[in-house]
């Protein structure tokens, strides 16, 4: 767990090292294909061609590598940045909606004190019938 949890937070910290490792390996996979295309009997343009269309599309691969790097923190700062986007676009009701949470968290805990001491009161009172 120790172990997976470092692989994490290095993972974290390096990711534009990654990337770019990533794009020089992409890049030296080209290019190899594309000097075999070209002893083949390929022009270099189209032996570069065949080469990425065989590869699979640099692109998508890098998409895939960088999904499946992807962690959970990832996702939360992604949530993050999408709800404080949409917050800015519309103050209207981003106010409104903390209001209200505010109001809860204070309305709350004075409920259920009543609600506690009501309860209290009711066990009292059949308590002093029953005698």
């Amino acid at each position: 767990m120790f172990n997976q949890l470092k692989a994490v937070v290095r993972g974290l910290l390096n990711r534009r090292r990654t990337e770019t490792e990533l794009d020089e390996e992409l890049g030296f996979h080209v290019e190899m294909e594309t000097r075999a295309n070209i002893d083949a009997g390929m022009s270099p343009a189209e032996a570069r061609r065949v080469a990425l269309r065989d590869l699979g599309g640099v692109t998508q691969i890098t998409e895939a590598d960088r999904e499946a790097r992807a962690t959970f923190l990832d996702s939360i700062a992604h949530d993050v940045t999408f709800a404080l986007r949409q917050m800015r676009r519309s103050p209207g009701v981003t106010i409104a909606a903390l209001l209200t949470l505010a109001l809860g968290h204070i309305i709350h805990p004075q409920i259920s004190s009543c609600d506690s001491r009501g309860k209290r009161q009711m066990d009292l009172s059949i308590g002093k019938e029953n005698r």
